[in-house]
């Protein structure tokens, strides 16, 4: 069991709404999308004052 029981949750939510549970991504995926956000923001952060440097 997570430690946020976010699926137990997920699926009352669709027993209360009618709505089917969806599907949760691979804690993998999440962590890669995480890591691929982390560099873009770490990219802007450096090259963003690096442009207003040189002008």
């Amino acid at each position: 069991m997570s430690l946020t029981c976010f699926a137990f949750l997920t699926e009352a939510v669709a027993a209360e709404t009618s709505l089917g549970s969806v599907p949760l991504r691979p804690q993998l995926a999440g962590a890669v999308v995480l890591v691929g956000y982390a560099l873009v923001a770490a990219g802007v952060a450096v090259l963003a004052p690096l442009r207003r440097d040189l002008r």
